[in-house]
């Protein structure tokens, strides 16, 4: 349902590649990205220790702009961050609703490039 697989990813790489993120800014945005829908989906508990988490992520963010980067305005990188932390969770989203379909209306095909290797299974 897809001919260009990475046409959806190709704009969130490219302004990633124009942050140039840190590892710590890169740890933050892969925890925000994976705690984000789960903070969602569970209750109690569960959500209170990923709220936790988050803020102390947030924390270390910081930590890192003021001490290690010596830059206490970093809002407009901040800002570009969650730019692209949006850009890839509609990209998920997208892949979701397709992936959905597919099961829905039983899509899925696969082509091989040698389809004689399969003829004797």
């Amino acid at each position: 349902m897809n001919l260009d697989q990475f046409k959806p990813w190709r704009l969130s790489i490219d302004e990633l590649v124009k942050l140039n993120p840190t590892n710590v800014e890169l740890n933050f945005m892969l925890i925000q990205l994976c705690l984000h829908d789960a903070q969602k989906k569970f209750p109690g508990e569960i959500r209170t220790a990923i709220e936790k988490l988050l803020e102390i992520q947030a924390n270390n963010l910081h930590d890192h702009y003021v001490k290690t980067m010596k830059t206490p305005y970093y809002s407009g990188r901040l800002t570009k961050m969650m730019k692209i932390l949006q850009i890839v969770e509609g990209d998920i989203r997208r892949q979701r609703e397709i992936a959905q379909l597919v099961r829905v209306f039983d899509l899925f095909c696969i082509d091989f490039s040698n389809p004689e290797m399969f003829e004797f299974f």
